[in-house]
């Protein structure tokens, strides 16, 4: 559902919700007469790193998952579910606080250091729990945010609904287990005869090699989702055993796409669509107008699922929520069924750096890259320990992958569009199509809007945040809300002829705001060799004091003027105090080091760091040791 849909209801839609919460409230006194409590229990049952396409309740050729499948006969299945990040500490941060992390600096994975928003932010669980729930989480956190209280009644591995104060209490639980994460494919031999499902028999998505190393992997990760099938089944065992599905509405779903190359961490499908399947209890049957058994194409995401507990559990949905509920009064499934946006985002994911911005809208895919030169294939090192990530990146570098298949390892577009019905694993961009000019600008503009009034804080670097925003970011967020826009009007600007804002870009060069200079240099690299006539004034900035500035006049020479900013680039990395801007840095000397050439070999000899050495650093410095010995 998209951002500040909360503002944008119809008349229409208004008097629908209405008319719905007025049956809704005669169906509710109805019921609660014949029930022992007011309240139902909500369980979140969440696998981690798999998308929907594994499991044949939703896509053809998945594993069967008999468990889940009973699950959606007594309920409704979600099939068009997002995360609106693709990566696990980004996407339960969003869950959490049912606020899109980029509005907390929040976005970034691994996070190094947490971010910390004030003036009575909670959890949304808190909310619960303050109403009377019992809330109990086994056992997973994984939050890139960090306040006082977080919001558990108990939140420890074999934490359970039966540790409540009394079997009338209320609860919401929340499991999640790793049967399904990037890590079961680390592998470091294939043994097909251990297989449940045939390698033989798998369908790959159109970008991956067809080898035999990525239909093991595949059928393996089938394997993986039969095990998860069977802990879905076991806890909701527990549930009817315990005598209370009729009371508790359970969720399954996934915490975000995963995790065959090209998934986990990237603005597709295949890292952002989720399964999610909700079972509708008898007791409170009169919360949702969907019937048992069916199905919704309407756009959710994991914005609207704290939203929607929250909802459910009868309590007024505080303000500062981005999403939308989907269940409970004041909601229809024709409201669902009409809902047709999500936003979605990707910024550092461990050692590898990136800002990338995406607008699902119906059928449509439109995803937005704020730093093209960056290959989505670039080295990190724990995804690189899965064998058929680094059998696809010798077969690129041997050459012999097709066009489809080689896009994941070469510089991106400015701009993707993607029909995903017709292009199910996004590999047509038809950005550039005459046919769908207005389309592409109206879903452009669209995400312009939404990031402006959000505000998205990932138009600063994450160091800059470190420093200015981590301590109080939705204080900052708002304070800043102007000049983010203005340095996302900046970033547009690549979207423009060169020959319409090269004056505009001369100018803000010499502006005396950092941000303004950083953003105006970067967009500047974006033209390439049009840009040609701004590399004087882009040079004379390499002698500025301050570092943002320094570093991306660096980078704007190596990608323009193909110059050799090896050295530059470590003096910054020695001379910071900032371990964030030390691994930004670093990312650039990676990505130089393995696209431009051994003339941009690292010396691990000249760094000499003042900052901790951190796991991302750590990574960097020995792909940096083993490059420098094998030349």
């Amino acid at each position: 559902m998209c951002f500040l849909k909360k503002s944008f209801i119809t008349i229409i839609q208004l008097s629908l919700v209405l008319t719905s919460a007025s049956g809704l409230a005669h169906q509710k006194q109805q019921v609660n007469e014949k029930t022992s409590k007011g309240k139902p229990n909500i369980v979140w049952l969440v696998s981690e790193d798999n998308s929907s396409h594994y499991l044949a309740h939703f896509f053809k050729g998945g594993a069967k998952a008999p468990n889940i499948e009973a699950l959606a006969e007594t309920g409704i299945t979600f099939d068009n579910a997002f995360s609106n990040g693709a990566v696990c500490s980004v996407a339960r941060t969003t869950l959490a606080t049912g606020v899109y992390a980029p509005k907390l600096a929040a976005q970034y994975h691994r996070k190094m250091a947490h971010s910390e928003p004030k003036n009575g932010f909670k959890f949304f669980h808190q909310y619960l729990r303050e109403a009377g729930y019992f809330t109990a989480n086994n056992a997973k956190t994984d939050y890139n945010i960090l306040i006082d209280d977080n919001g558990w009644s108990k939140s420890k591995r074999k934490s359970s609904w039966q540790d409540r104060e009394h079997t009338e209490q209320p609860f919401f639980y929340m499991e999640s287990k790793s049967h399904t994460h990037e890590g079961s494919l680390h592998f470091k031999k294939m043994t097909p005869e251990k297989l449940g499902h045939d390698p033989k028999a798998v369908t790959l998505p159109d970008y991956l090699q067809d080898t035999e190393i990525s239909r093991y992997t595949y059928a393996h990760y089938l394997d993986r989702m039969v095990a998860m099938d069977d802990w879905v089944g076991s806890v909701v065992s527990k549930l009817a055993k315990d005598n209370l599905l009729d009371d508790t509405f359970v969720f399954y779903f996934g915490d975000h796409g995963g995790v065959l190359p090209r998934s986990k961490g990237y603005l597709f499908d295949s890292g952002l669509r989720v399964p999610l399947v909700v079972h509708i209890p008898k007791n409170y049957a009169h919360l949702t107008d969907f019937k048992q058994g069916s199905r919704t194409a309407g756009i959710v995401d994991f914005v609207d699922l704290s939203a929607t507990a929250i909802n459910l559990a009868g309590i007024p949905i505080p303000e500062h929520l981005d999403g939308t509920p989907f269940l409970g009064v004041n909601t229809s499934a024709k409201m669902v069924a009409e809902s047709d946006e999500s936003i979605a985002y990707a910024d550092r994911f461990d050692e590898k750096v990136d800002l990338i911005r995406s607008l699902r809208k119906g059928k449509y895919l439109y995803n937005r890259n704020y730093q093209p030169h960056l290959p989505h294939g670039a080295q990190n090192q724990y995804r690189y320990r899965q064998m058929a990530y680094r059998d696809w990146r010798e077969q690129y570098q041997l050459g012999k992958l097709n066009a489809a298949q080689s896009q994941f390892f070469e510089p991106k577009q400015l701009e993707e569009l993607y029909d995903v019905e017709n292009d199910p694993h996004q590999v047509n961009n038809l950005a550039g199509k005459a046919e769908y000019k207005a389309l592409l600008v109206n879903l452009r503009q669209s995400l312009q809007r939404q990031l402006k009034a959000m505000p998205d804080l990932g138009f600063y670097p994450e160091s800059y945040l470190l420093t200015h925003a981590f301590e109080n970011p939705t204080t900052f967020s708002q304070q800043q809300q102007k000049d983010i826009a203005k340095l996302i009007t900046i970033a547009d600007m690549a979207l423009q002829p060169f020959d319409q804002v090269k004056q505009r870009l001369a100018k803000l060069l010499t502006s005396k705001d950092v941000m303004q200079q950083f953003w105006a240099i970067k967009t500047a690299a974006t033209f390439k060799q049009q840009a040609k006539s701004l590399s004087a004034q882009i040079t004379a900035l390499l002698k500025a004091d301050n570092p943002y500035v320094k570093y991306a006049a660096a980078e704007y020479l190596a990608q323009v003027e193909q110059s050799n900013m090896t050295d530059t680039l470590i003096a910054l990395l020695n001379a910071t105090n900032n371990e964030i801007f030390a691994v930004e840095v670093m990312g650039s000397l990676t990505f130089y080091q393995m696209y431009y050439g051994k003339n941009y070999q690292v010396d691990p000899s000249k760094i000499n760091l003042q900052v901790e050495s951190t796991l991302n650093i750590r990574n960097q410095l020995k792909f940096f040791t083993q490059q420098f010995n094998a030349s």
